[in-house]
């Protein structure tokens, strides 16, 4: 069956990926992909609630930004993204860099950074730190678990990338490694 997404509001995507259901808000939260070229794309949310005929893009829209992991709070109407900039060169795209990690209220539509590449609770002394994953959140939604990139660096620091599940606590704004991941590359 060929879904017609633009008669549900959803436009200029052309792969659908996830639905997801909140219960404090009654919304539906749609997660969709649009190639952009080069074997690279762009993802994006887009809600409503179960009493609305359309979608609308909560996400907010940027040609570079991509809306990755939605994960739903557990004891509110919000879901949190991580959010991946598409670098650009001159020939195309050159690679995914973390950026942030959003949270959207579901019932305003409106998104706030929680966390933010080279912030004070992420990058720290030696290290290069991103989140390259999320997995969940906790019961009360005051902390985010993922998996952490940690990369050694400057002068001589010649180091593989070592993954952590980690958890992220919002309201301290800190990263905080919980166990190694041994072969892992993401």
């Amino acid at each position: 069956m060929l879904v017609n997404w633009d008669n549900l509001g959803i436009s200029g995507e052309t792969s659908f990926l996830q639905l997801f259901f909140d219960p404090h808000s009654e919304t539906l939260l749609a997660h969709f992909y649009r190639g952009i070229g080069n074997g690279y794309g762009l993802r994006s949310l887009w809600a409503r609630r179960v009493s609305e005929d359309a979608y609308t893009r909560i996400s907010p829209h940027d040609e570079f930004l991509s809306f990755e992991d939605p994960v739903l709070c557990p004891s509110s109407p919000h879901v949190f993204a991580n959010v991946m900039r598409v670098g650009k060169k001159e020939s195309g795209f050159d690679g995914y860099e973390w950026h942030s990690i959003q949270r959207i209220d579901l019932r305003t539509r409106l998104a706030d950074v929680v966390a933010v590449s080279g912030g004070a609770g992420i990058n720290g002394g030696n290290e290069k730190t991103w989140i390259s994953s999320l997995h969940g959140a906790s019961a009360d939604g005051g902390e985010l678990y993922c998996t952490a990139a940690y990369q050694k660096r400057g002068e001589g620091a010649v180091s593989p990338t070592e993954y952590y599940l980690s958890r992220f606590i919002i309201g301290e704004g800190r990263l905080e490694r919980i166990t190694r991941l041994s072969a892992t590359f993401l």
